[in-house]
């Protein structure tokens, strides 16, 4: 996240791809660093060589909306809030849901359940396992509104969604 209310987050794909791309760490890195929006975001990350395959959701505070991005080296599609897409059948209102088979049923399930109600905590509770994989190292949830982010890193027998979240705002991070 940025200090323009841009957030972005990632999950891995498949690992083969254009090794003379830009590494998924300084594809992101250069969009926060010269992102002040969500289009400028998505301008900008269309536009550099890619490597791997990787979905995104990039998000913007000031706007308060949000893009998924499914890219491999060759193609960057946008999916927009509530849109259906092959991979993703069920959209839900004012949402972007990334995942795969049964964890996308199950996180489409519990987001309706909450819709309208979800803060930190619901989120938390939404990315529980099997939502997750037992593969999960890393969890943040992003308020860009606010500039406050809530971070859970897996130990070394439980995945991240099972580890406490630790809460950080921008201020706190980043002593002007």
């Amino acid at each position: 996240m940025n200090e323009k209310q841009v957030a972005i987050g990632e999950m891995g794909g498949r690992g083969e791809g254009n090794w003379d791309g830009t590494p998924m760490a300084q594809l992101l890195r250069g969009a926060l660093e010269n992102c002040d929006t969500l289009e400028q975001a998505l301008d900008y990350m269309r536009r550099r060589p890619r490597t791997c395959e990787y979905y995104y959701v990039i998000s913007d505070g000031k706007s308060r909306t949000a893009r998924g991005v499914a890219a491999t080296p060759e193609t960057f599609q946008v999916i927009k809030p509530a849109e259906a897409v092959p991979l993703l059948p069920e959209p839900v209102e004012d949402a972007v849901l990334l995942s795969e088979g049964k964890r996308y049923k199950l996180l489409v399930q519990r987001v309706r359940e909450l819709h309208g109600r979800i803060g930190p905590e619901e989120m938390q509770r939404i990315i529980t396992r099997n939502v997750a994989m037992r593969a999960n190292l890393h969890d943040v949830i992003f308020a860009p509104p606010s500039l406050t982010l809530w971070i859970a890193n897996a130990s070394r027998h439980r995945p991240a969604c099972d580890e406490s979240f630790v809460k950080y705002t921008w201020d706190e991070l980043f002593h002007h």
